[in-house]
């Protein structure tokens, strides 16, 4: 067995990586990191348990997460001209649960992600809940990927990058 400082650290590195490609903006990078058949949420009410229970701010398979990466990456995006600069950081990163004989972590981390662009910085601040899949030594998968956002109750600003 993994000893768990071990599996935490490998965790951290990941979740490090893939924040990292974001604000990087190495969306094939990112992309990369994730299963074929992932999902990735954003819940407009975090107690939600799966997507289909009420209004999501963005739910999105593999196929719809390579759509929306196409058009990030496209020079005439204007809702991205100018683009968008992020730097996120992670905090409190902690495996929730690890399934070892289906290589499979629950990992929850904090999250702040602070976003300039024209002249004016947002901060998104959260809670990510990961599912990862392990392959190897230590490379993971993203298997689904929830964002719950600290202020979908109130009035939000219009959301043109990815946490």
């Amino acid at each position: 067995m993994e000893s768990i400082i071990n599996a935490t650290f490998l965790v951290q590195q990941f979740i490090y990586k893939e924040q990292r490609c974001i604000d990087e903006k190495r969306w094939n990078d990112w992309l990369d990191l994730f299963s074929d058949d992932a999902e990735y949420w954003i819940p407009l009410d975090n107690s939600d348990e799966s997507p289909g229970q009420s209004l999501s701010i963005v739910y999105e398979t593999k196929i719809g997460m390579e759509l929306r990466c196409r058009r990030y990456a496209h020079p005439l995006l204007h809702a991205q001209n100018p683009p968008s600069r992020t730097a996120h950081s992670s905090a409190n990163i902690m495996l929730d649960h690890i399934d070892e004989e289906k290589n499979s972590y629950v990992v929850h981390a904090q999250f702040t992600m602070h976003e300039y662009r024209l002249n004016t910085q947002k901060t998104w601040a959260g809670n990510m809940l990961y599912h990862l899949q392990k392959f190897g030594v230590n490379e993971f998968k993203i298997a689904r990927k929830k964002v719950e956002l600290i202020d979908t109750e109130g009035e939000m600003e219009t959301i043109n990058v990815l946490f």
